[in-house]
């Protein structure tokens, strides 16, 4: 190759990637069995992706690769997956695929296709990847799966060739591009609307990443969140059991109250033991007065949110695991029972308080370090299909034996008044509070008449980076808004308003200059540009594909790649 003029190589390069993209795409039209049809092209799709963001990436889908790629080590890779998926014989022989019909028809496919357009893949990838026509003449080969393992080693090794490829641009791009396809794989738990769908996605994941995953734990809470919304039957030892669930995803029991001992808290939360084990334990308080329809029905989003809360979750999902829950019927009020971190663990402190701790000095890279995670946990709960309904400082908690060294380990709990995302779920409205409410968007007020809906909560989250970055309470920053009336839906207009305001923004201005414009244009994003379809009380497919879009552009990213 090495006598080989550079456009000349790079013009074989594209060839090669064109016929590499025609290929997957003859076979992601493949017909079989229903779910594992589904499974095999959502993860045929996925390496699509993955070699198109390499080809923009690279620069080969401009026809020239950038200056320090090893071109001989990229023909060689492209040529073995052309190859590889080119050989009809052996994808029929070796790799459980066989063909129905084949004829040669004129067709133009294009470099960057991003995923198949439907309800179970991503749209966004078309509209995000730039196109490159090129023109020619493929065989339309029928394709036929007929064994699902044999064509998983297929799977392998095109994964293996595109790990090379993506390799060769530098731990830098390497690690960006990772990222990126992470963000994938939660935005297809996130547009999953069937069980169905729910376990494609899961089996592709695993494939890739292991069930360990964080993408992974989203859509096994998805798949639960979806069957706990149907009539489930119970077994005779007083378990629920479904059909579409596999059995480690089923309700847990409710706990028994009388096995609560010593604890040590006050109405919202604190310590105790749970059959002599130590716990942390968090309040839901009720309506003296409810209906009898109504009370059974947050009981069943008790047991249900108890259960949600119950699974393993990765260590950027930053939440408590929950034991269970029960009520407290003296009381009025159920409680949610989680295990602690560390056992050894007997003291907790909140973000709130932290700002009172004249003794606590956070670094503005602990600061920052905090926001991230807080960022990426609320994209966990909006991707498994939750709404958390309570972000504020106060509900990010540090467990200790003394004081926090540092922020690295937030837990974001305060799940109260959490629910589905669904049209279907009792949305309670809090009892009005002052300190509470001026963290909600003027629209979740509680004399306000609208549904909760995510992109209140990402306007919660905002206020709360306002609060990181100033390392003061939001009551304080917000002083000049709310008079002795309390907080009213008027009033958080109207520092909803001054906050956003373009000129002469002292706030902001602030806010600027102690933490950057790139934080202070993401607290922005949350308190304004991505309260999406605001007057459309119907969150459709096509709006929590946008929201969580820009919600991973427009805040994650952002912070991500902010460093100090």
């Amino acid at each position: 190759m090495s006598g080989v003029e550079p456009f000349a190589v790079t013009s074989l390069i594209l060839q090669l990637l064109s016929g590499c993209l025609c290929g997957i795409q003859t076979i992601s039209h493949m017909k079989g069995t229903k779910d594992e049809v589904r499974s095999a092209v959502l993860m045929l799709k996925l390496e699509e992706y993955r070699l198109t963001t390499w080809s923009l990436r690279s620069g080969a889908s401009d026809g020239l690769l950038h200056s320090g790629l090893d071109e001989n080590l990229v023909h060689r890779t492209l040529r073995h997956l052309k190859s590889l998926i080119g050989d009809t014989k052996t994808l029929c022989s070796s790799y459980g695929l066989a063909v129905q019909d084949s004829q040669p028809v004129p067709a133009t496919t294009s470099i960057a296709t991003g995923i198949t357009r439907g309800r179970t893949f991503p749209t966004f990838l078309s509209k995000k990847i730039r196109t490159i026509s090129v023109s020619g003449v493929r065989s339309q080969i029928t394709w036929v799966l007929q064994d699902k393992s044999k064509f998983d080693r297929l799977l392998a090794i095109m994964r293996s060739l595109i790990d090379v490829l993506h390799q060769g641009l530098g731990d830098i791009n390497f690690d960006t591009m990772r990222e990126d396809i992470g963000f994938l794989r939660l935005q297809m738990v996130n547009l999953a609307d069937k069980i169905d769908d729910v376990r494609s996605v899961t089996q592709a994941i695993e494939i890739n990443e292991g069930l360990d995953s964080d993408a992974c734990t989203c859509a096994v809470v998805k798949a639960l969140r979806i069957g706990m919304e149907t009539t489930l039957p119970m077994t005779t030892n007083g378990t629920t059991s479904s059909p579409i669930l596999p059995e480690s995803m089923q309700t847990i029991a409710p706990l028994r109250p009388r096995l609560l001992t010593s604890f040590s808290g006050n109405n919202r939360r604190g310590f105790a033991n749970y059959d002599g084990s130590p716990v942390f334990v968090e309040w839901k308080r009720i309506v003296a007065d409810e209906t009898v329809a109504r009370g059974l029905r947050i009981e069943r989003q008790v047991a249900t949110l108890a259960t949600l809360l119950s699974i393993e979750k990765g260590p950027t999902f930053r939440s408590l695991r929950c034991l269970g829950s029960f009520e407290d019927t003296a009381n009025f009020r159920y409680g949610f029972v989680y295990t602690l971190p560390n056992q050894s663990q007997s003291r907790v402190v909140s973000l709130f308080d932290l700002f009172y701790d004249s003794a606590f000095k956070a670094s503005l890279t602990m600061r920052l370090e905090l926001a991230q995670n807080l960022a990426i946990t609320l994209l966990h709960i909006h991707t498994a299909g939750w709404l958390h309904k309570g972000i504020r400082s106060s509900n990010v908690l540090f467990f200790s034996n003394g004081s926090p060294a540092s922020l690295d380990q937030p837990y974001l709990m305060g799940y109260d008044f959490s629910r589905f995302d669904g049209e279907n779920e009792v949305s309670e409205k809090p009892v009005p509070n002052s300190e509470e409410d001026l963290y909600r968007h003027p629209s979740a007020h509680p004399a306000a008449p609208s549904r909760y809906r995510k992109e209140f909560d990402v306007y919660s989250f905002g206020l709360v980076l306002m609060e990181i970055a100033k390392w003061k309470p939001l009551k304080h920053i917000a002083k000049d808004f709310i008079g002795r009336s309390g907080c009213t839906p008027d009033s958080l207009e109207q520092m909803k308003k001054t906050f956003l305001e373009p000129i002469s923004n002292k706030v902001m201005d602030d806010l600027g200059f102690r933490a950057g414009s790139i934080y202070t244009q993401v607290v922005m994003s949350c308190l304004g540009s991505l309260s999406l379809n605001m007057s459309n009380e119907n969150a459709d497919w096509g709006y929590r594909e946008d929201l969580q879009e820009a919600f991973v552009e427009k805040v994650v990213k952002p912070l991500l790649s902010c460093s100090i």
